[in-house]
């Protein structure tokens, strides 16, 4: 994976096996928590019904809140994991600092480039491949209120920040 022909650039000798397991960690984590928005959009949906005996209702009077107050804080966890891929850009320049891995002799090489890509592209790329995955999750959640809510009770502006917005 060092070759850029093969994938991102690294630091020669850089632990990628490591590296991978925490970005796959910071992705399921971000997934995880972002499950918080299909749980109050679960309530929602419950809330619009009523039980006589044995049977579900819809009530009269239900109204879903709009998609994005269910969503809330759901899809911080994709901008936090976004934002740690910086600690990734500092790990991978504080990687020429250890041993034998001189930073003196990155900065002397004739392709004056080197350094910053070996440093910043995989951090910047799966930044975005983060970000990215938030907004497919987030797609997917509002596929999902959309079609599994109730159709009388979505309200006027399913898509308005707040209900009076």
């Amino acid at each position: 994976m060092n070759d850029t022909k093969k994938g991102l650039p690294l630091p020669p000798g850089f632990p990628q096996q490591q590296e991978r397991g925490l970005f796959i960690l910071a992705l399921v984590l971000a997934e995880g928590f972002s499950l918080g928005c299909l749980l109050r959009f679960w309530d929602a949906r419950q809330s619009c019904y009523a039980r006589w005996g044995s049977r579900l209702i819809l009530r009269s009077d239900a109204m879903m809140p709009p998609f994005f107050e269910l969503v809330g804080g759901a899809m911080t966890g994709f901008v936090a994991a976004a934002v740690c891929m910086a600690a990734l850009a500092l790990w991978h320049w504080h990687y020429y600092y250890e041993g034998s891995r001189s930073i003196d002799l990155m900065r002397r090489l004739p392709q004056r480039g080197l350094l910053l890509r070996q440093v910043l592209t995989a951090p910047l790329v799966l930044a975005a491949v983060v970000l990215l995955a938030g907004l497919a999750t987030l797609a997917l959640y509002a596929l999902i209120y959309r079609v599994f809510s109730p159709p009388l009770c979505i309200p006027p502006r399913p898509w308005a920040l707040t209900m009076g917005g």
